[in-house]
């Protein structure tokens, strides 16, 4: 496998494959691709030097940016909607310096209610998903500002993490997510499991 650092996502990586090879992928893969590209880079906020380029290959190969715009407005459901509000009122919150840390837990929608985390201003989220079909699952979020001025990549922390219990991840510079089995090292006990994860955070954030 290959780690690759300097691309927005894994739809900006694989669209560079194709043009590399010089293949042309069916419209509706085009779409799929820019749809994964504008919402990994948020709208194009955090960009890599080749990703015009290749939206623009997206675009000619028969790539729809209407429609993947379109389909990113989708409104939100109620249960998402009910997720962020359980999401924010179950959070454990730590200050670092000057970086404000949040870690909370939910039953679904762990990615969404790290990003609305994001949005309401913390600079680090862990959102975690305890003990579902025997399974520990958690997003991580942060802002570009926090993983550059600690030099670290939460796609490298994910895994890094994971891999102390024999789990899986990744991701990239500011989005990343844990796939983990429960075991007797994991807390079972919700507030506990919080305060465990901030630890590993904080102490693999701590080796950069």
């Amino acid at each position: 496998y290959a780690i690759v650092k300097k691309l927005s996502s894994t739809a900006e990586i694989l669209s560079q494959i194709y043009m590399e090879l010089k293949v042309i992928p069916p419209p509706e893969i085009a779409t799929l691709f820019l749809i994964g590209m504008i919402f990994d880079s948020r709208r194009f906020r955090y960009i890599s030097s080749s990703i015009f380029s290749i939206v623009e290959f997206l675009i000619q190969s028969g790539g729809d940016y209407e429609k993947a715009i379109n389909t990113l407005q989708s409104p939100m459901n109620v249960s998402e909607k009910m997720a962020r509000i359980k999401g924010t009122k179950r959070l454990l919150h730590h200050k670092e310096g000057e970086d404000i840390y949040t870690i909370s837990y939910i039953s679904s929608y762990e990615a969404s209610v790290a990003r609305a985390l994001i949005g309401l201003g913390t600079d680090f989220a862990a959102v975690i998903t305890p003990h579902q079909d025997d399974e520990i699952r958690i997003s991580f979020r942060s802002t570009v500002q926090f993983a550059k001025k600690n030099n670290v990549n939460l796609g490298d922390l994910a895994n890094s993490i994971a891999n102390q219990f024999n789990g899986s991840g990744g991701g990239h510079l500011t989005a990343a997510g844990i796939n983990i089995k429960p075991s007797n090292k994991i807390p079972k006990d919700n507030e506990k499991l919080l305060k465990f994860i901030l630890k590993l955070v904080l102490s693999e954030i701590k080796k950069k």
